[in-house]
């Protein structure tokens, strides 16, 4: 059952996970991964281990806020001075950015609908009051997460919620890695000439400072 990070070519800037920015050539990819989870190893057990229906959504939802925010920040460093923004608006601001698979923040945005759910309704005391149409896309995203989708191991009620919250946090924090990782390219000296040289290959553009002296 090959489980995977990646969405369409074309879609996002990043479209899979790249070995090459998490380990050394010749480290297999499931020790790479392993290594890069490892901040959030012990909540993703806590998250497993649950069985509470109320504590597993909320715990499951805050878990992949976190490393939807830890995703942003790495490409804007000031994102974490922005207060105040709502979970949706975050993955709004994601989407607009297109730095990961869109599968992935759709997977999130379902598990932010889950916890607005329970969160404002006092009446819901199992996964099964849940809406239908929650529960099904859910159930769509976490099998998204295997390739092919039709490969995914069954699992029931709570269980489908927690699946779907985990992998969507291991999932944005692989792609939160990529974005620290350009970045930090885009801060390299060498960056805005190599960006100067694509648009202008014949070498006929100035530089800024060029500009600045003429």
């Amino acid at each position: 059952m090959p489980f995977t990070y990646d969405g369409p070519e074309g879609e996002s800037v990043f479209r899979t996970f790249l070995h090459g920015l998490v380990a050394a050539p010749g480290v297999p990819v499931e020790e790479a991964v392993a290594t890069l989870l490892s901040p959030i190893r012990e909540k993703l057990d806590e998250l497993e281990s649950l069985h509470d229906f109320q504590q597993g959504i909320l715990f499951g939802a805050l878990l992949v806020e976190y490393t939807l925010d830890q995703m942003l920040k790495g490409l804007m460093p000031g994102f974490d001075q922005v207060k105040h923004l709502s979970f949706s608006v975050k993955i709004k601001i994601a989407r607009a950015l297109s730095i990961c698979p869109r599968r992935i923040l759709e997977a999130a945005d379902s598990i932010g609908i889950a916890r607005n759910k329970i969160a404002h309704n006092l009446g819901y005391r199992s996964y099964t009051d849940l809406p239908t149409e929650i529960r099904n896309k859910v159930e769509h995203g976490r099998r998204g997460f295997y390739d092919p989708p039709t490969s995914a191991p069954v699992e029931e009620g709570l269980n489908q919620f927690i699946f779907l919250a985990m992998f969507t946090a291991s999932a944005l924090l692989v792609y939160a890695n990529h974005s620290r990782h350009l970045r930090d390219a885009i801060e390299e000296h060498g960056f805005i000439p190599a960006l100067l040289a694509k648009a202008h290959p014949q070498g006929d553009c100035a530089t800024m400072g060029d500009l600045r002296s003429s």
